[in-house]
């Protein structure tokens, strides 16, 4: 699934299987030097991730979530993985944010 942002877009799994590698990647729009990924904290009730490719600088917590930061060419898009398993089945809703726009909704359907 697909979200856009301005710019760039996050693609999340739609499906995962259970204590299966997935990944979610992202686009970040070209801005200024630093770039933010925020993912909220209903992610992290289901989902452990495993590597983040480019690593970030810097992590910290804020009221929306967890945020990464990224250092990146300011003129061209940064690209992101995050290599993520899943600790247990179910439909989980959480939300997704990039470089402090308004935080999106998504949703990943966890198989057994």
């Amino acid at each position: 699934m697909t979200i856009d942002f301005g710019d760039g877009y996050v693609d999340v799994p739609r499906f995962s299987r259970w204590q299966a590698s997935d990944s979610l990647t992202a686009s970040l729009p070209p801005g200024a030097s630093e770039r933010r990924f925020t993912v909220g904290p209903a992610f992290f009730r289901t989902f452990q991730i495993e590597d983040i490719v480019p690593p970030p600088f810097a992590t910290e917590n804020g009221s929306d979530g967890t945020i990464y930061h990224f250092r990146s060419d300011p003129e061209a898009p940064l690209a992101l993985t995050m290599h993520l398993r899943a600790q247990g089945p179910g439909v989980v809703r959480y939300r997704v944010g990039v470089n402090g726009e308004a935080m999106k909704d998504a949703r990943t359907i966890v198989w057994p």
